[in-house]
């Protein structure tokens, strides 16, 4: 079978799909892997054909612009992008696309692959990462605010969707998605994000139904597949420096933003501050490490980039921005979980990870060193302990990718 395989995004949106190319060419299928630049090398790292859509300055660009991380101006940043990419992308698939053999597998952002499925019909397999892409009145709405309870009126709910699509989501891509279409001889579409986002061929979620029940008005197509956990070197030692740290002392808190923070300054200053508080040892992960100022205690490290595969089950604890690619590491090596969210998906994701037990969300402005220490003290109980226990339970040897 011939697969091309559209990924957008950051290294947490781009590794799953990673992930899923090695596995699709390991059982024996061809396949072409398309995104920006910048992941070229992770993608022959795997031995993966890879065909570049975006210049890698058009992904710095992106990861530093100063709102990406705003929580409300972040997602203008993001749509904008995906805007910039939709050409792009769409060229390399179109060129590489084979009449009758070709299969589209698709990621959330990845406009190209839906919009070359109506023009040269399919098949498509839209790939979701985490459930917010799935737009229901049969459960609690998550909000960065809080929730609109799952008693509440569907009518109530169903307006405010239709307020998030018309108002907030389609004035910043809808305009740049149909102007692109118009060229292509294709009608416009509107409320982007409750229907056309989803391939009418197959829809997959890459989480499972313990973290995210399958609703009635959900795509029918769609069907879970549970947590990619896709490493990029995870078979590879240890760095042995980060081996004799590990070995020097208890088991450290590892503090990670997000592989797209360029602004996480105050984050980890706030994170040094609270474990010297607490007694904590700490281990920073970030690969822009000009923004942890200065030479840290030898209680602390700083690493690029860490399998957390490999160093999660190692550690006391785990404070990520709520990245799903972060949290279900940290369900899978069973440690407590302090999320920061901070926009996207990152607030449900937090506040799923919370109702089962395993972790406390912090917002940014209760990311304080009293906070903290206060939320790791409370996730180091015998039923927090039990809680993750509970949820690394349901993980099998492997990943998802290979079911």
């Amino acid at each position: 079978m011939h697969i091309l395989i559209a990924a957008v995004g950051s290294y947490g949106d781009v590794y799953p799909f990673v992930g899923l190319a090695a596995e699709l060419r390991n059982r024996g299928h061809e396949v072409v892997f398309c995104t920006n630049e910048h992941f070229r090398p992770a993608a022959e790292a795997e031995g993966l054909e890879f065909v570049g859509a975006g210049s890698e300055a058009l992904y710095r660009e992106t990861v530093n612009h100063p709102d990406l991380w705003h929580p409300r101006r972040g997602i203008r940043v993001v749509f904008g992008t995906v805007a910039r990419y939709l050409p792009l992308s769409y060229e390399c698939l179109k060129a590489r696309y084979r009449e009758g053999e070709t299969v589209l597998v698709g990621s959330t952002l990845s406009l190209a692959a839906r919009v070359l499925r109506e023009t040269h019909g399919g098949p498509l397999v839209t790939v979701h990462l985490a459930p917010n892409v799935f737009h229901s009145v049969h459960e609690p709405m998550r909000l960065p605010t809080g929730a609109i309870g799952a008693a509440a009126p569907a009518w109530l709910k169903r307006g405010f969707w239709w307020m998030v699509d018309r108002v907030a989501i389609d004035p910043m891509i809808a305009p740049a998605l149909n102007e692109f279409r118009a060229t292509l001889g294709l009608a416009p579409v509107e409320r982007v994000f409750k229907d056309w986002i989803h391939s009418p061929d197959r829809v997959i979620g890459f989480f499972p139904d313990w973290f995210a029940q399958p609703r009635p008005d959900w795509p029918k197509q769609a069907q879970l597949a549970g947590f990619p956990l896709y490493d990029a070197a995870a078979h590879e030692p240890l760095p042995d420096e980060l081996e004799a740290f590990l070995d020097a002392g208890a088991a450290p808190v590892l503090f990670a933003p997000g592989t797209a923070n360029a602004a996480a300054r105050e984050f980890f200053e706030t994170s040094l501050a609270a474990c010297e508080t607490a007694g904590r040892r700490a281990l920073f992960v970030s690969r822009f490490g000009s923004q942890i100022s200065g030479a840290l205690p030898d209680w602390a490290r700083h690493f690029d980039y860490l399998p957390f595969s490999a160093v999660l089950p190692r550690c006391s604890a785990f404070v990520s921005h709520g990245g799903i690619g972060s949290i279900s590491q940290g369900f899978r090596a069973g440690v407590p979980q302090i999320v920061r969210p901070i926009g996207f998906d990152q607030f449900e994701n937090g506040q799923r990870a919370e109702s089962l037990g395993v972790a406390r969300v912090l917002p940014v402005a209760k990311y304080r060193e009293a906070g903290i220490a206060a939320a790791l003290e409370a996730l180091a109980t015998p039923e927090g302990a039990t809680a993750c226990r509970r949820v690394a339970a349901r993980f099998g040897e492997g990943s998802s990718l290979a079911e």
